[in-house]
């Protein structure tokens, strides 16, 4: 049976959590959201989309152009922004344990490929890139199905509560 280890890549392999924060705050100051202070953060990444809305004050047709903004405007961050502390070593004992390794990310390729050489990570067997950062059990299932693997075969890795609904 093949051991497979899949990430999502934001906030699991790259650290992009406080930058989308910098990124949605100004958003909300235009939009008149409510702003997210540091001391939310942990609390805020155990809630459903919909209870982010509710504490955002952001309504919740609008938080698909305000996710697909804030990916849009840190494509261009992505490529120097350091790897999740201690990532990689955890990487290179996965490998060594004979683990197949890899990630999800609706991020663009060219930026991702540029990080992974800017930061030394080439652990990586499978990739599966998507449009939308909002379907991640879909993008899942894509995956398995791509590499012909089954659910049993492939542990998934997030940082999220939507990471663990969609595993």
């Amino acid at each position: 049976m093949k051991k497979v280890i899949l990430f999502n890549f934001n906030g699991t392999i790259v650290n992009t959590k406080l930058l989308a924060i910098d990124i949605f705050n100004e958003i909300a100051k235009k939009q008149g959201y409510k702003e997210i202070s540091e001391e939310e953060v942990l609390h805020l990444s155990t809630l459903s989309i919909r209870d982010r809305c509710k504490t955002l004050n952001v309504p919740i047709y609008k938080m698909p152009l305000v996710g697909i903004a804030i990916k849009r405007r840190y494509q261009t961050y992505i490529p120097n922004l350091k790897p999740v502390l201690g990532i990689s070593e955890v990487l290179k004992e996965l490998k060594k344990q004979d683990y197949k390794l890899g990630f999800l990310t609706s991020n663009n390729q060219n930026k991702i490929d540029e990080f992974l050489m800017n930061n030394t990570i080439n652990s990586f067997d499978y990739n599966h890139y998507s449009f939308s950062p909002f379907s991640k059990s879909k993008d899942i299932s894509s995956f398995l199905k791509n590499n012909r693997l089954k659910k049993d075969e492939v542990i998934y890795v997030g940082d999220e509560l939507r990471d663990i609904k969609a595993a």
